[in-house]
């Protein structure tokens, strides 16, 4: 067999041939080339995360938000703010009993944005199954999304049944009646202790009359 052929009967021995590490290999140098044609828009990894669980799965407090971008709450609420001050999100108060929880929400500025990402991604699925025939690209996506649904990442998918609850009924984005957001630079969820001064106590840590309406809320 010639050099740079391989046998499509059996897997390599070479333990960097493994699939696990030419994923890994493989996801950095997407994400890399993502970045690169992304450069001007200023959509890092945990904003493109952020618009994607929007657009698939609705509102979200930011704690949640973290856990199904699987990022670090911190970074996440970063990123919101970013997507805000641009336009990208809607952040509403939401009151729950005595207390009020900010929803993060997807608008179609925020739609628009990403289906930008997704064009710039599809030039770097070209790019990186460029040697690969139409029959074989087909047949790795495939397997691909197979391997996925194995994650389990689909199950409990979409904003759980309490926030749902909570914004029915509500404007997401337009002129007209749309609710009250929560300005840009004003604290998000989590920032602010019951008493009103700054809380950096990691989040589910705050106790008091806050955390009890926050476990309650949910």
């Amino acid at each position: 067999m010639g050099p740079g052929l391989y046998d499509g009967r059996k897997e390599s021995s070479n333990p960097f041939e493994q699939t696990v590490h030419l994923l890994s290999v493989l996801g950095r140098a997407a994400d890399a080339m993502l970045d690169r044609r992304l450069a001007g828009q200023d959509l890092g990894l945990v904003h493109r995360s952020v618009l994607t669980v929007l657009a698939r799965e609705g509102p979200h407090e930011v704690p949640d938000l973290a856990r199904r971008a699987d990022a670090p709450v911190e970074e996440v609420r970063g990123a919101v703010e970013a997507l805000l001050a641009r336009g990208l999100v809607q952040v509403v108060p939401v009151r729950v009993h005595d207390g009020r929880e900010d929803v993060v929400m997807p608008v179609p500025a925020g739609r628009g944005a990403l289906d930008a990402v997704h064009a710039e991604a599809a030039v770097v699925q070209e790019t990186l199954t460029a040697m690969l025939t139409r029959g074989d690209s087909a047949q790795l996506n495939n397997l691909l999304r197979r391997m996925h649904a194995g994650l389990g990442t689909t199950v409990d998918a979409g904003s759980p049944p309490s926030m749902l609850r909570k914004v029915r009924g509500r404007t997401w984005s337009g002129a007209g009646g749309r609710p009250r957001e929560r300005r840009a630079g004003a604290p998000l969820p989590g920032r602010e202790a019951a008493d009103g001064r700054a809380d950096d106590r990691p989040d589910g840590a705050a106790g008091g009359a806050q955390g009890a309406r926050e476990r309650g809320g949910t």
